[in-house]
């Protein structure tokens, strides 16, 4: 992930160390020297949450988040989120990764928009 740049920087320009400590907030440390291509689902998720918001990035807009994950991937992709220091919006029909939640928003079918304080599962 890190790649090999000059030395002690990344492929970025960054410090290893300063690499490293950025890497260590999304527990992926351990995986510096690894390609993003040999990571797990949810680790792949976590590093592309990282690098958004090591780019400035103040909101995410996710679509299904944890469809193709499987249960532990799902649930470590909670702590990257819950660390992210912008807005998350997210689309999901995932119960549990929607108990977490600070609000819900439902939209109606004659297209008013209505805020909740319990998610809406229809019926």
């Amino acid at each position: 992930m890190l790649g090999r740049g000059d030395g002690d920087r990344d492929r970025e320009g960054r410090e290893r160390g300063a690499a490293l400590s950025a890497l260590r907030r999304y527990e992926l440390q351990h995986h510096a020297d690894q390609s993003f291509g040999s990571l797990s689902g949810g680790r792949r998720a976590r590093f592309q949450i990282l690098l958004l918001e090591l780019q400035g990035s103040t909101l995410l807009l996710l679509d299904e988040p944890t469809d193709n994950l499987d249960l532990h991937s799902a649930e470590a992709l909670e702590i990257p989120l819950e660390r992210f220091e912008g807005t998350v919006l997210a689309v999901t029909h995932d119960r549990w990764f929607a108990r977490t939640f600070d609000r819900y928003v439902v939209l109606e079918n004659d297209g008013r928009v209505n805020e909740t304080s319990e998610p809406y599962w229809g019926g």
